[in-house]
């Protein structure tokens, strides 16, 4: 379901839930991580949609069903974080690394939540009816880095973006037309590529964002 390349070029291939395999490249050596009942620290979940890596080498993995977690390359233990630790959902979708090493972690049905490495703290952001300003919808499938900000596709909301300084989120909520009036609710994924171009793919089509006051529709 996902395949990351860390800044070593070795492999981590998550399956949907077949487990977690890693391959060292210079070593050509192959390995497979699997959730274990009896291994309190193994991994929380086979279902793996998404990795990251930290300054220090650690892997944080997400998981569809088990929350996240962060692999300690030394000593090969799986720390987990979930629900019971103030995640909102543990149906996990997106890990992506931030500024000052926090971790920006989309949940299904859980919004947005903060994840400071250092201290461990969680902090959530999710949809308040009566503020334009918080994120539009719960169900996130994707984010990506937008400078200090975030995009965020939802999935029956369209497209936001997040102030990460003051933790406003800019929606069709907020009046604004561009790039957040496509009439697209189903959104499913974003990346930019190389003439700085947002790709968005929804339901029914494939965005080209090129940032200017139309979207290019392919």
């Amino acid at each position: 379901s996902c395949i990351f390349e860390d800044n070593v070029g070795n492999y981590w291939i998550g399956s949907h839930g077949n487990s977690l395999y890693f391959l060292k490249k210079q070593k050509n050596l192959f390995k497979s991580y699997s959730m274990l009942s009896n291994k309190p620290n193994s991994l929380p979940g086979n279902i793996i949609s998404s990795f990251t890596e930290m300054p220090d080498g650690n892997i944080i993995v997400s998981t569809d069903g088990g929350g996240f977690c962060v692999f300690n390359r030394k000593t090969e233990v799986f720390e987990t974080y979930s629900i019971k630790n103030g995640l909102l959902s543990n149906a996990v979708t997106k890990v992506l690394l931030g500024k000052d090493n926090n971790v920006w972690i989309a949940c299904w049905n859980g919004g947005i939540a903060k994840f400071d490495y250092k201290t461990k703290k969680i902090v959530n952001f999710t949809h308040k009816p009566n503020d334009n300003n918080s994120i539009p919808f719960n169900n996130i499938k994707d984010i990506y880095p937008k400078g200090q900000n975030l995009w965020v596709v939802t999935h029956g909301e369209g497209l936001a973006e997040m102030d990460t300084k003051t933790n406003r989120f800019i929606s069709h909520y907020s009046g604004v037309k561009t790039p957040f009036d496509y009439n697209i609710s189903w959104s499913n994924s974003i990346m930019k590529d190389s003439k700085n171009r947002l790709w968005i793919s929804t339901n029914s089509m494939l965005l080209l964002y090129n940032g200017k006051l139309n979207y290019e529709i392919k």
